[in-house]
């Protein structure tokens, strides 16, 4: 029996393999009769998520084997399986209409313009004969890539004005039905929302640090269950290619790479070397960076082995990992730690042991050291680590941005003068674009006891 869907995903690998190697896909087309479909796919360990972002469908995922279920994590509460095989259906004839007309074409402009290409984005030449504004809003951009609409035929632009504005639909219709407002509206967001994505790709980093408070049932309205959504969401929504968490549980790095399509994770629980207690995780987005080495030690006299240090009232570790950025071609090193909350001397020593360390481990590389230290600024672990790194708070080019302080305690705001959440810098050279502490709520509840801390650099 035919079935649309596994064909779809199918075809979809053959885009991708054409294309680039990025599991990410976005169409755009007709069903010839002025009702137009957006749909967006992210492969990840096995599985397509799929999104129509313009009409009524609900998620999905869809395995290898070309079966649907529901996304219940997106809202996918049912599976109208009959409405999502005849939308798949509609989709293939558009990429049989694409291969035809777009292939060649792309292929000679890989060859024109040796640029290695991120999730199949349309060359500029393009871009800036059919859409002249956004050409005009960053013509440094502009002349490298531009757009995020992987699929777009010859047949498609020929339909096209070469006065086309934003609002207008330079989204290439397959047909000669002009969309509506409200549709062309949607495109010409995304496309834009795409170009500043691509801005950052070309090298700046967006890292952040992020308590995410462990999954404690006696919660009440704070528990896990309830939150994890929100802090998905926060790493996602600002594009974070490198997340430090604290307190994460094992169950909890699940859920959020369930919900974070092309993140990985290294570490390990505290207290076993494996599984076992809190994770000072590191999440990384393999379609931007590739891991090269990790590891995880203990804040104690014998950081080789399962301990607790000096006055610690709980084991403590710190995990690193050795990156590749594919884009900016660079090695860097990221450590994530959580401080012991009531041992001085623990932090203190804490200090002293990740600079001794990270010198072993990163030599003259860059080295980002981020976590939650339990300390304030005017605190002696923070005197130690301001030492050997600089404060990318202090180093941002834009002024902070949110409140001073990092820990709220789940409270109506953050608790004056806690600042106790950090990302360091070894290297004075590097250029912090912006930093911020990030304290958004939904229905008027945090996404942890702790606001995420995030930094731009390049």
């Amino acid at each position: 029996m035919h079935n649309p869907a596994k064909t779809f995903i199918q075809r979809l690998s053959d885009f991708q393999h054409e294309f680039s190697g990025d599991p990410r896909w976005e169409l755009v087309f007709s069903n010839g009769k002025r009702k137009w479909f957006y749909i967006v796919v992210s492969y990840y360990n096995g599985i397509y998520y799929i999104s129509e972002r313009i009409g009524d469908h609900a998620p999905i995922q869809v395995n290898e084997q070309g079966e649907m279920t529901a996304n219940a994590h997106y809202g996918g509460a049912h599976l109208d399986e009959k409405k999502w095989q005849t939308l798949f259906s509609l989709a293939l004839e558009y990429l049989d209409r694409v291969e035809k007309d777009w292939v060649g074409e792309y292929r000679q402009l890989v060859r024109k313009f040796p640029y290695k290409y991120r999730q199949g984005l349309i060359h500029s030449k393009l871009v800036r004969h059919y859409c002249p504004d956004i050409w005009r809003i960053d013509k440094e951009l502009g002349r490298k890539i531009c757009g995020n609409l992987c699929l777009w035929s010859k047949t498609d632009r020929s339909t096209l004005s070469t006065t086309a504005r934003v609002k207008s639909p330079t989204f290439a219709p397959h047909q000669h039905h002009l969309p509506s407002m409200k549709t062309s509206f949607l495109l010409a967001t995304a496309l834009l929302a795409c170009m500043y994505a691509g801005a950052q790709s070309r090298g700046d980093l967006t890292l952040m640090s992020f308590n995410i408070r462990f999954d404690n049932p006696g919660d009440g309205d704070n528990r896990w269950d309830k939150r994890r959504d929100d802090v998905a969401q926060t790493m996602l929504f600002h594009q974070a290619q490198v997340c430090g968490l604290q307190e994460a549980l094992h169950s909890q790095i699940q859920d959020l790479l369930q919900r974070m399509p092309g993140y990985a994770f290294v570490g390990v629980g505290r207290d076993d070397g494996q599984l076992k207690g809190e994770f000072s995780p590191i999440l990384y987005d393999t379609r931007r960076l590739q891991l090269l080495d990790s590891g995880t030690f203990w804040l104690s006299e014998t950081p080789e082995k399962v301990s607790k240090g000096w006055d610690a009232a709980l084991p403590r570790v710190a995990t690193w990992a050795k990156l590749r950025d594919k884009t900016a071609r660079k090695v860097f090193f990221v450590v994530n730690t959580h401080f012991d909350h009531i041992g001085q001397e623990a932090r203190k020593n804490s200090a002293a042991l990740i600079v001794q360390r990270v010198q072993q481990l990163a030599g003259s590389s860059r080295a980002f050291v981020m976590g939650d230290f339990n300390a304030r600024p005017d605190e002696a672990p923070i005197a130690v680590l301001l030492q050997a790194y600089r404060d990318c708070k202090a180093l941002s080019q834009m002024p902070h941005f949110g409140p001073e302080a990092t820990f709220n305690g789940f409270g109506p705001k953050e608790q004056e003068g806690m600042r106790i959440d950090y990302i360091f810098c070894n290297d004075p050279s590097v250029k912090v674009l912006q930093h911020a502490t990030l304290s958004g709520t939904w229905g008027g509840r945090f996404a942890s006891d702790h606001h995420a801390v995030m930094a731009r650099v390049r």
